[in-house]
């Protein structure tokens, strides 16, 4: 049996239509609603379930043309892709794959740190992409997305057409990123979610993504944090056998934006792009600079 996993629909266009899987297969369909990303995109979007190592992993797939995985960072889900700009800008020249990461928005959240091991996580990238009959994607990470992103480029490079990278080095380890985990893990255990939301308490979150946040499932979070700390990853060493394109960027006051550069000097095909006025936040939520920078790249690669 096949139906219709998303259906897009762009000014002056027919919609696409592709096949789903039966739900005894890799993963199950639940068709979704239509969407409204903006005046200059609706869509239908179905939503997508896989399952890794017994993990159920969310994902929507919009769009047409070829394949972008999308991989969001901490706190967040799949939306920031939509709520940013990202989606509406780019779906009508390439198919975009936006799975929830484990322990955010609809897939599964363990509590074990055991369930977050940057090998479990990237399987379930790649699981994505076999669901969706994809051999090779762009794929794009922003903040711990990238150092998800670093991981299936690490892993899988055969798997990946380029690795773009915003606001994130290659894993907690490289700069402040592993004093910035072990911060928000100190207030987890002792004052709760409410009280780190609070804490950093970003100047261009809406009401909708702080709530959001709030949503967030707190030893959950905790677990993912223990994992990234106890299980780091083999830093710079790997990124100079990456032989595909690849770009970095990061926000001028991004405190990452070092750690993004260094990257980019050790790859061997590797480009940097630093965002005037950005901040590790804005260059997500106001996503028209970054989406500016990453197309253009696109555009040369393909």
């Amino acid at each position: 049996v096949h139906g219709l996993s998303s259906q897009v629909m762009l000014p002056g266009r027919i919609s696409q239509q592709t096949p789903f899987c039966l739900a005894g297969q890799s993963r199950c369909v639940r068709p979704g609603p239509w969407r409204d990303t903006g005046p200059a995109l609706r869509y239908y979007a179905a939503m997508p379930d896989i399952s890794n190592h017994g993990a159920h992993i969310h994902y929507e797939a919009i769009g047409q043309g070829p394949a972008i995985l999308c991989v969001h960072g901490l706190w967040s889900s799949h939306r920031a892709y939509i709520d940013g700009g990202w989606v509406a800008a780019l779906s009508n020249a390439y198919r975009l794959l936006l799975p929830d990461v484990r322990g955010h928005g609809q897939s599964d959240k363990p509590h074990l740190a055991a369930a977050y091991a940057l090998d479990e996580m990237v399987a379930d990238m790649l699981a994505v992409l076999d669901a969706e009959g994809v051999s090779q994607a762009h794929v794009l990470g922003y903040s711990m997305g990238g150092w998800i992103a670093h991981g299936v480029a690490r892993n899988t490079p055969e798997r990946t057409r380029s690795l773009v990278v915003g606001g994130a080095g290659v894993d907690p380890y490289q700069t402040r990123n592993a004093l910035a985990l072990r911060f928000i893990l100190r207030v987890l255990e002792q004052q709760g979610l409410p009280a780190l939301i609070r804490t950093i308490t970003l100047p261009n979150l809406s009401d909708d993504v702080r709530a959001q946040f709030l949503r967030n499932d707190a030893e959950a979070i905790q677990a993912l944090v223990m994992a990234w700390l106890e299980q780091p990853t083999n830093g710079l060493a790997w990124l100079c056998d990456y032989q595909r394109p690849a770009l970095m960027f990061a926000g001028e006051r991004d405190p990452y934006a070092a750690a993004s550069q260094e990257c980019a000097e050790v790859l061997p095909q590797g480009s940097y792009v630093s965002l005037p006025g950005h901040t590790h936040d804005s260059a997500m939520l106001r996503g028209a600079d970054a989406i500016a920078v990453v197309q253009r790249f696109l555009q040369e690669v393909r």
